[in-house]
């Protein structure tokens, strides 16, 4: 858009600019630029832009507002003279699938901007009309337009006495203040937030209402959320509908001591299991999918506590009926692998209109660093015991298992300088990201590939990699000692399987906890899942944890580092259900095996070789 800076004196400035807008099933490919309007359509796509000239003006009007009034020209895909076959033009061969277009100056666009954004004052609204006779092959009906603030508008906040509503007395007692985890409550915050929330960094999963217990209209609700039929078709369970936290504006400060408090206002929106979640993602429009909110962080709880309100807002805040706390938190368990967890309530005060939804985002081993620079986070095992036994049914003695074991080696703690850096670059070996196949199918059966990986988060007392924080007791040599017992090389572990293909549905995402074998190559492991069942099966499944199925059974194992030609050099998998069969969470067992694996010392092996072979061919 450019703007007269000669007319800057007046009470009006002249403005030109283009308009770019259309239907998509993915993004447009374009944005707006100096150049001819055109129109474009192919598959899943149309696209119009609009050239417009006219003022900008700014009024009292609705509290405060800044106009724009234009005129627009453009060339407009022409309406067939039979209304009731409007594709005539489709069937003709000679027009590359393009709609006859006509020359139309006759556009009008008029923008209302708030003065002040705010919690009440957001949305940028806007008509375009047709300023042709409904007789005219040029006429259109009106568009209406909805936008709201992006992320480089200077937010006021301000709605104290609607944070009040939903967030008084401070800190709220939702069921995640005393969730069993520890929460990060330090002066980067708003920073962490940001990285969480930043473009590309994804949305959050919506956790299923495994405990309403309520009717079936009440248990399949999303919160505040007016679903649609493919939301309410996942019956509770939410399976695929994603979350959207937008336009995060975050301002902290510091106060007395080390304590600090943050303000801050976002955009939540909802994401149907059918949509491009990019193309979601670049939407700026309010309706019943959006809550936008405004809220208090405080470090003395970590607690972030918001207003939220539904669709578009009026002044009185009619529709901020929700509450909305967030966490991030620092420790992390086979039950807690979210980088932020939170819930949308209800403050209606009658019955309660929804069933409290969960949200959360799901933590990857690589992206602590951008999170916990300075921060200590840590994981809990609490299955090691289970493991244990996991262990003792699949690896009974006997003396082929002596003889193994004594003749082959497997990826094992290396004498490093530090425990700490032995940990991590034994993880890496453990860590496979290949190609899989099944491993149980005759040999005359296709074997369809997947992919398959293994993502270690914990192993001893590291968690992540190469992290940058001081382990005081950890700081010992490792020495070639003669002999260690059994006892003390197992190693707790705690890691994650990925699957693709609907084969696979059912485990396409574990999380892992027990104990690794260095001297047998194993890891014994109990599994769990996020379970994606109606809202009625996952309540009267009493053996949930969580809301996670961790009745599972995991056995991964490794080829050896040495004797790569005696032995097949690849991983087997072995997952399994521990239930019955008739058990609605029941699968059946999956059984895998990868391409060849390559430890990081073969790769350095042979990258050296192929040093030593260029050096002597000079």
């Amino acid at each position: 858009m450019d703007i007269d800076r000669a007319h800057r004196a007046k009470k009006s400035l002249s403005v030109n600019g283009i308009l770019v807008m259309g239907t998509t099933l993915d993004s447009f490919m374009e944005r707006p630029y100096d150049g001819s309007p055109h129109f474009q359509i192919w598959s899943g796509h149309t696209q119009l832009s609009i050239s417009f000239q006219g003022i900008y003006t700014e009024s009292k009007k609705n509290g405060g507002e800044r106009v724009m009034c234009l005129l627009g020209s453009t060339m407009l895909p022409s309406r067939e003279s039979d209304s009731s076959n409007p594709w005539e033009w489709a069937k003709g061969g000679s027009n590359y699938n393009q709609p006859p277009l006509l020359q139309d100056d006759q556009i009008l666009l008029v923008l209302r901007y708030p003065m002040s954004f705010t919690l009440t004052s957001r949305v940028i609204q806007g008509e375009m009309k047709s300023l042709n006779s409904k007789s005219n092959l040029k006429y259109f009906d009106e568009v209406r337009i909805l936008s709201q603030l992006g992320q480089s508008v200077k937010y006021e906040f301000g709605s104290e006495r609607f944070v009040s509503k939903s967030c008084a007395p401070y800190p709220y007692n939702d069921s995640l203040v005393n969730g069993g985890f520890d929460i990060y409550k330090g002066s980067r915050f708003c920073e962490i937030l940001g990285i969480i929330t930043g473009e590309g960094a994804g949305p959050f999963t919506i956790v299923p209402n495994w405990r309403c217990n309520g009717t079936d209209d009440y248990c399949r609700k999303l919160g505040p959320f007016v679903s649609d039929k493919e939301i309410k078709a996942t019956d509770g369970g939410f399976k695929g509908v994603k979350l959207l936290m937008q336009n995060v504006k975050c301002e902290q400060k510091a106060a007395r001591g080390n304590a600090s408090s943050a303000r801050v206002a976002a955009g939540f929106r909802a994401i149907s299991p059918l949509e491009n979640q990019y193309a979601a993602a670049m939407r700026s429009g309010l309706s019943n999918m959006t809550v936008v909110a405004e809220g208090i962080w405080k470090s003395s709880t970590g607690q972030l506590c918001m207003v939220g309100c539904l669709g578009l807002v009026d002044l009185e805040g009619s529709t901020c009926n929700s509450r909305i706390c967030l966490y991030i938190p620092l420790s992390f368990s086979i039950k807690q692998r979210s980088i932020i967890s939170g819930s949308f309530s209800s403050t209606s005060g009658i019955d309660d209109s929804y069933f409290p939804l969960s949200f959360e985002k799901l933590v990857h081993p690589t992206e602590l660093w951008n999170y916990f620079r300075n921060s200590c986070p840590y994981y809990s095992y609490s299955k090691i015991e289970q493991a244990g036994v996991i262990l003792e049914k699949n690896e009974p003695f006997s003396f082929q298992t002596i003889v193994k074991k004594s003749l082959l080696q497997f990826p094992k703690v290396e004498d490093t300088e530090t425990l700490i850096i032995g940990l991590s670059l034994l993880a890496e070996d453990l860590t496979l990201h290949r190609s899989a196949f099944p491993d149980s199918l005759p040999h005359s059966q296709p074997k369809i590939p997947t992919d398959f990986q293994i993502e270690v988060l914990s192993l001893g007392p590291m968690f992540g990699r190469f992290w940058n924080v001081s382990y005081a007791d950890e700081e010992i040599l490792l020495h070639n000692e003669a002999q260690y017992t059994e006892k003390q090389l197992l190693m707790n572990v705690s890691a994650q399987i990925t699957l693709d293909g609907e084969a696979y549905s059912n485990v396409s995402v574990l999380f892992l906890e027990g104990l690794y074998d260095p001297l047998a190559g194993k890891m014994y492991l109990v599994g769990c899942r996020d379970v994606r069942a109606s809202w009625n099966i996952l309540f009267e499944s009493m053996d949930l944890e969580a809301g996670l199925d961790c009745l599972i059974e995991v056995i991964v194992s490794y080829p050896p580092t040495t004797t790569r030609w005696l032995v097949n050099p690849t991983a087997r998998i072995s997952i399994s259900s521990q239930r019955n069969a008739d058990d609605p969470l029941y699968f059946s067992t999956v059984k895998l095996q990868t391409l060849p694996v390559m430890y990081r010392r073969q790769r350095e092996d042979i990258l050296s070789q192929r040093g030593l072979k260029g050096s002597s061919g000079f």
